[in-house]
């Protein structure tokens, strides 16, 4: 994967419409990120970039490149590996060089892994895959490993890399396509032997305590004899294929993977005919969401509810277009962030921070202005902190019955069920199955509740709501907002104004909330959900609540 944000924490403890949202949606009434969308005046590089990775404030690029080169027009060297401040976009004093291309990069905070074409690294023999310091950029001697043809993936896991790409031999063993090798030592552990068919493009490892399973992606069509096109998931011990299979498209090239920070939605950089970031469910497979661009997608990059993707030819609705954020739940553009980028194969790799987005590829003008290969967009906004988020546990009353006083703080709700959301019935995606309905027998407004502290009061509170069909929010016993719900008085047996369907049901519309609302130490978030009529074959709701 391009950039291995994940990887470091374990180490460290409607324009451009998405094919699944064909129904109308409105677009959020509160900017999803925080990042400028004209670029900074940075330093740049002489050539394409294709892998990034981050530690803190510094973001290291790889790729096909000589030099670091300023605006005024001055260069140092820097040979397909190069290290710049996100803050400032300035050059650090990290210069190893390689004498070849450099397609992927790993981190666990300390080291960097680089592979790609390359076969010396700082003037000594390393074929094709390396291990430096981060710091210094100093070659480690003991980490020789030997790849026999070009590394296009890297993935940190449990003290193993990950390696994958079109060779045929690691080391002196004969392993095609996908292999892992101890990350310090460079030992090879034996009984780790998938049989890949052809290039493994991207892998990445789910979030830690999940277990040890990797998921691949690339041109491939078998693993282990068994069809599994284009995305797969292996056992990270022994390489054995796991029963989970993706929908996606037969013939599209998975170039790119990422993986939402609770684990649930996987992330897949799609070319081919299909050009589009999708979003599969890691329990069912089944696709989540799908963004479709007009060329393929080389990088995907979850950070904080927003999935960065960058692409070749262009938009559907902006042939300028190269890079774009999605709502990372349901493919929804961010309209406030749109920059012009140039060139055919555009941004092949996207390193998302609290600090700023770096993206990167094969380009020499953003927004109108020259930026050589890379570009650097600031984050200026103050650091999101999330009070309810994804996978959040809530309380919930599916009986469909209001009870007095149940969204108050102080209301006793231990006896009520509990689940991690998204809660629903009907559809499959459900992380938590509650009651549902039928139009015999309907249930028409399930109720939940959820508790949080805040430490501070924030400036702006945003809440992202996904109520199948309608919802009424309260925070602190005040109602704070209604979506799809008619006004006046509602009881247990109003229904929603309108019935939604496909993926209207799961997108989690934005609204601003007052927080004033909030008080410093513990608050209770609650809604409830209604059902429209002709709506009781399923039921969704989730939410996530951020204050800045």
């Amino acid at each position: 994967m391009p950039v291995s944000s994940r990887a470091l924490a374990r180490a460290t403890a409607a324009t451009a419409a998405t094919a699944l949202l064909s129904t109308a949606w409105a677009a959020p009434t509160h900017a999803a990120i925080d990042t400028d969308a004209q670029p900074e005046a940075t330093w740049m590089v002489d050539g394409p970039v294709y892998a990034s990775v981050t530690i803190g404030d510094t973001v290291y690029l790889g790729g096909r490149f000589s030099h670091a080169t300023s605006t005024d027009g001055d260069s140092l060297p820097r040979n397909g590996l190069a290290a710049f401040s996100i803050s400032t976009g300035k050059p650090t004093g990290w210069k190893p060089g390689t004498n070849g291309t450099v397609w992927a990069l790993e981190t666990d905070g300390t080291s960097i892994w680089a592979g790609g074409e390359f076969t010396k690294v700082n003037g000594t023999a390393r074929e094709r895959l390396a291990r430096l310091t981060a710091s210094t950029g100093d070659l480690d001697a003991k980490f020789d490993v030997g790849v026999d043809d070009t590394v296009r993936a890297l993935e940190l896991d449990h003290g193993m890399l990950f390696v994958g790409g079109l060779f045929s031999k690691i080391g002196k063993w004969k392993q095609a396509h996908l292999a892992k090798v101890n990350a310090t030592s460079g030992a090879i552990p034996r009984g780790f032997d998938p049989v890949v068919d052809t290039n493994v493009r991207a892998i990445v490892a789910p979030p830690s305590g999940v277990g040890n399973d990797v998921y691949v992606a690339g041109n491939f069509r078998k693993v282990n004899g068994t069809q599994r096109s284009r995305v797969a998931l292996v056992n990270g011990a022994n390489g054995s294929l796991k029963p989970l299979t993706f929908a996606k498209p037969e013939k599209a090239t998975v170039r790119a993977l990422d993986i939402s920070d609770d684990g649930s939605l996987l992330y897949g950089g799609v070319g081919g005919s299909t050009n589009s970031a999708i979003a599969w469910s890691t329990t069912t497979g089944k696709q989540v969401f799908r963004h479709q661009v007009v060329g393929d997608v080389h990088a995907v990059q979850y950070h904080d509810g927003t999935l960065w993707m960058g692409f070749a030819e262009g938009a559907l609705d902006d042939p300028t277009a190269r890079v774009r954020a999605v709502d990372a739940s349901n493919g929804a553009p961010e309209p406030d962030f749109a920059p012009r980028v140039n060139s055919l194969w555009g941004v092949r790799t996207i390193a998302a921070t609290d600090a700023g987005v770096v993206v990167a590829g094969n380009f020499t003008r953003v927004a109108q202005e020259v930026h050589r290969y890379v570009a650097f967009f600031r984050s200026d906004l103050a650091a999101a902190r999330s009070y309810v988020g994804a996978g959040a546990t809530w309380r919930y009353d599916d009986r469909g019955i209001a009870t007095d006083g149940w969204a108050a703080p102080g209301f006793d709700d231990t006896g009520w069920r509990s689940g991690r959301g998204q809660l629903g019935f009907g559809d499959g995606d459900e992380t938590t199955v509650i009651k549902g309905g039928t139009a015999e027998a309907p249930v028409v407004t399930s109720y939940f509740r959820t508790t949080f502290t805040v430490d501070a009061l924030p400036s702006t509170l945003t809440l992202r709501l996904a109520a199948d069909d309608g919802a009424v929010v309260y925070l602190n016993g005040v109602e704070v907002l209604r979506d799809n719900m008619p006004d006046g008085a509602v009881t247990a047996e109003t229904l929603a104004s309108r019935f939604r369907t496909g993926a209207d049901e799961d997108w989690l519309r934005t609204f601003t909330v007052d927080p004033s609302l909030l008080q410093v130490g513990g608050n209770t978030l609650a809604v409830e959900v209604h059902q429209a009529k002709g709506g009781f074959t399923d039921g969704s709701f989730d939410a996530r609540l951020v204050g800045r």
